[in-house]
């Protein structure tokens, strides 16, 4: 019988930045009349960072306890390698990327599991309202745009559950503590949001923290205009970021230099890059891609006739780019010139929460709760394999991969499937 683990414990920012002679200096405070980044986007219910909504609080480490064993639902299409059966609902889509480490993350808390095994290897509990933000094996956690503000951002390895790192910037005001948002984590160096509370829009800065030694690296000041919704790091030590003035704004990682803007002209809801490319999702044109050095159009794929459906972030590796609608639409492109090499129907609808993920030549597509995850060849388009559980729930079901296994996972269970075989 495969083991079965059990869990016995029941972006915003402001946008249009302003380059700075020295980039290691954040200036431009305001007169305090204008509302915080916290007010505004609390107030108009803005998923920031990638839709992160839980923070972690103090980590708890339990010793394991005999517990029952449930039985596992019924499968078909894939032999899992174990099941691990959690509490609460299973809700990894509140990372702003998936880890490359097992981990059950639900309303309770999160628990850290053995990649070989499905055993817990540690739990923490959490308190609502934060950012989890996820760059190489370690998490960071902000106090988030709903909660309290903690002054700051608190860092876990998410093979053992352990801290001790802390980032927490200089008051600029005193008795007013700067509040710290993480926004992305290329592993080594951590980019943030730092805002004066009571100091309104001018009172904000991204900062890009150096992990390891936990020094500013450099910092730039938030205009007054736009607010910056997310950011994610590209290769070639770049950083985009989009925000609320349709705008998209690439950085140089190593000194926070302004390398290229662009007026996207529609809602920019995420952005995703590969060495050539930025990838951009808009209302009115579909996808467009962008160049990744100077930000002039390579080629776009146009929406179809109807728009009751929308593009979600697509999916870029391998010289290919995929994409998707939320009407269950996949299509693969060459990421040099667009150019369709294939296209499929998937059984089910999609929406912001499934994260396709490409691992060995397979394209797997997590679905709705009854839909299951669809693997897809990803050079065809062919289907490889289907798999279901029959548990009930109604979350959509997510995928993450450490290369040698895939854990699929949604309300209380999480499944480890073999990626070949």
């Amino acid at each position: 019988m495969r083991p079965m683990g059990n869990d016995e414990h029941g972006t915003g920012f402001v946008g249009g930045l302003e380059e700075l002679s020295d980039p290691a200096t954040a200036a431009g405070l305001g007169d305090g009349r204008r509302p915080t980044r916290r007010q505004l986007l609390l107030g108009a219910g803005a998923v920031l960072a990638g839709g992160s909504a839980w923070a972690l609080s103090r980590p708890r480490h339990r010793p394991p306890t005999a517990a029952p064993q449930p039985a596992p639902p019924s499968l078909s299409g894939r032999a899992p390698l174990w099941t691990y059966h959690g509490t609460g609902s299973y809700a990894l889509a509140r990372f702003d990327r998936p880890p490359t480490l097992p981990v059950f993350l639900s309303d309770s808390g999160l628990t850290g599991l053995d990649p070989a095994t499905g055993r817990s290897r540690y739990h923490l509990d959490l308190a609502p309202g934060a950012m989890l933000v996820v760059g190489a094996e370690q998490m960071f956690r902000g106090s988030g745009v709903s909660a309290v503000p903690s002054g700051r951002i608190d860092r876990w390895d998410l093979a053992t559950g352990q801290t001790g790192w802390s980032y927490a910037p200089p008051a600029q005001t005193p008795g007013k503590p700067v509040d710290a948002q993480p926004l992305a984590c290329d592993g080594t160096v951590l980019y943030c949001t730092n805002e004066q509370p009571g100091n309104g829009l001018s009172g904000s800065a991204l900062v890009a923290v150096d992990v390891p030694s936990r020094q500013v690296r450099w910092s730039l000041p938030g205009a007054p205009d736009a607010w910056l919704l997310g950011a994610a790091t590209a290769p070639g030590g770049r950083l985009l970021c989009g925000d609320t003035q349709k705008g998209l704004t690439v950085l140089n990682t190593a000194d926070g230099r302004r390398l290229w803007s662009a007026a996207t002209g529609g809602y920019l809801g995420w952005q995703t890059a590969d060495e050539q490319h930025v990838y951009l999702g808009l209302d009115t044109t579909g996808v467009q891609a962008l160049s990744l050095a100077d930000g002039t159009v390579s080629w776009q794929v146009a929406p179809r006739a109807d728009q009751s459906w929308h593009y979600l972030q697509p999916l870029a590796a391998a010289g290919s780019v995929y994409l998707f609608t939320d009407d269950g639409l996949v299509t693969a492109h060459a990421a040099d010139s667009g150019r369709q090499i294939w296209s499929a129907t998937l059984p089910f609808r999609l929406d912001t929460r499934n994260r396709p993920l490409l691992v060995a030549g397979t394209l797997v597509v997590p679905g709705t709760a009854d839909g299951g995850v669809v693997a897809l060849d990803a050079a065809t388009g062919a289907v490889r394999w289907t798999f279901r559980d029959s548990s009930p729930g109604v979350d959509v079901w997510t995928v993450s991969t450490d290369g040698r296994r895939i854990f699929a996972g949604r309300d209380a269970y999480l499944h480890a499937l073999p990626v070949t075989g």
